[in-house]
């Protein structure tokens, strides 16, 4: 995948926890998100931070459980693209 296929022209944020995001003050509607769907111990899936916070149509949700169907219809139920995390490397 490439950033060019998502007609991403603006900035990229970093965020090391649910957290840090959800406190966060940042453009949302020009930003793209890759999120992590695992985060930990955190009270949310990344799918719910997408779901809640983020625009669907700029964010990836990565994770190791790429062909997992649940995974994969919560992606299209929310509109956010999935990103298998081994592939995280190849993308740019």
């Amino acid at each position: 995948m490439r950033l060019q296929s998502l007609d991403y022209k603006g900035k990229s944020y970093f965020f090391s926890s649910g957290e840090e995001l959800e406190g966060s003050d940042f453009p949302i509607k020009d930003s793209l998100f890759l999120i992590d769907y695992d985060l930990g111990a955190y009270k949310l899936r990344g799918n719910e931070l997408i779901k809640m916070y983020l625009n669907p149509s700029h964010s990836l949700l990565v994770t190791g459980h790429f062909d997992d169907a649940k995974i994969q219809t919560l992606c299209t139920e929310i509109g956010c693209k999935l990103l298998a995390k081994d592939q995280i490397s190849s993308f740019g």
